[in-house]
């Protein structure tokens, strides 16, 4: 194989195998047997194990789990890792089936090869499945950190336990919640976490925190009466209105269910305000926050948007706005990137608290948070 100049990479190899009824011990031993499978591949040249982390991604069924091994393999070169996609059915006959893939590429002027990916898709059937941690755990690399990504809403229960027992970090997206109650189960967590739909508030936050760095636009924050925040999934509206109690310094006072949301009264320094809190994904997502003499909104849909901002002495200017992308594994590169995230550990404090008062109101026969 032909090498590129120094610190170049060739295209990457991989060398793969599946079995059915296999055992964690024999997976063990298959590992050590394909990255020699991976030295003989490179022709004898010195290689290297290039990982930074255990990723564990528990998923239910093939396709949510190839979905999974593809933007896993799209992160491998920004972070190299152990993949363990684990596909569990606990009402199938017990067992396990396994896939296994190895990724190389040659690096550098003397092809040197680096393991920058191992990839394995573990369908784990039967009572098993029930306790996820007695597969991973002799699979993970030691003294790795060990994170565990749910793309979609964790169950809550002793699968989930285990596996966050057995983790460093937890990254999650709210935005696949199917209820706003996930966001109080999920600041009860203890460990690290990172969020997708959090990345996705990204720009949300930028611009709206822009919006209030001239001085006169400042003095507006104190006398804020109304705010009305409409995203497309009622979650990631919470989470935005916790992560402006946040900042701000507000406090809930009460709350009443509304058409497609729910009302919300703080108290904010020197006052009072109202907040809708709603969610339409037909219409452009929707943050305004408003004074007697002041608007400022951000709205946008499709990585495109404008923000526009009125307070005395600006009679009113609005500005174009293009943001990235935030696929999901755009969204995990950068939430791998970046560790932890205090402002967002508090944004979920405070969106917790609403969820409390929303389940207060349901005990008393109101209607739930949904």
């Amino acid at each position: 194989m032909k090498g590129g100049g120094p610190g170049e990479a060739t295209p990457p190899q991989a060398v793969f195998w599946e079995g059915q009824g296999v055992t964690v011990e024999a997976v063990e031993r298959l590992l050590a047997q394909l990255a020699s499978r991976a030295e003989e591949a490179g022709e004898d040249r010195p290689i290297v194990r290039s990982r930074v982390l255990n990723l564990l991604v528990p998923v239910r069924g093939t396709t949510p789990a190839d979905r999974a091994a593809q933007a896993a393999a799209r992160l491998a070169l920004q972070h190299p890792s152990r993949t363990i996609i684990l596909v569990g059915d606990p009402q199938a006959a017990g067992g396990m089936d396994a896939r296994v893939l190895v990724h190389t590429e040659g690096r550098g002027a003397e092809e040197r090869r680096v393991i920058f990916c191992e990839q394995l898709v573990l369908t784990v059937r039967g009572e098993a499945a029930r306790h996820p941690a007695s597969i991973v755990l002799p699979l993970l690399v030691p003294e790795l950190p060990a994170v565990v990504w749910w793309p979609e809403e964790p169950p809550w229960d002793q699968t989930f336990d285990e596996l966050l027992r057995a983790c460093d970090r937890l990254v999650v997206d709210t935005d696949r919640f199917r209820e706003v109650a996930g966001l109080g189960r999920l600041a009860s967590v203890g460990c690290a976490l990172g969020d997708l739909a959090w990345e996705r508030l990204a720009p949300w936050r930028e611009e709206l925190a822009r919006s209030f760095d001239p001085p006169a636009a400042r003095e507006c924050l104190t006398q804020l009466s109304r705010v009305v925040i409409r995203m497309g999934t009622l979650p990631r509206a919470w989470l935005l209105a916790g992560w402006l109690a946040d900042r701000l310094g507000w406090e809930v006072l009460a709350q009443e269910p509304a058409q497609g949301g729910w009302t919300v009264r703080w108290r904010r320094p020197g006052g009072e305000l109202s907040m809708e809190l709603a969610t339409d994904r037909s219409k452009e997502e929707t943050v305004e926050l408003s004074a007697p003499q002041a608007t400022f909104r951000v709205q946008g849909k499709a990585g495109e948007g404008t923000a526009f901002a009125r307070y005395p002495g600006e009679p009113g200017i609005e500005r174009r706005l293009r943001w990235e992308e935030t696929t999901p594994p755009m969204c995990l590169d950068r939430v791998l990137a970046r560790g932890s995230d205090r402002s967002l550990r508090n944004a979920l404090t405070h969106a917790a608290r609403l969820v409390g008062e929303a389940n207060d109101r349901k005990e008393k026969g109101g209607a739930g948070a949904k």
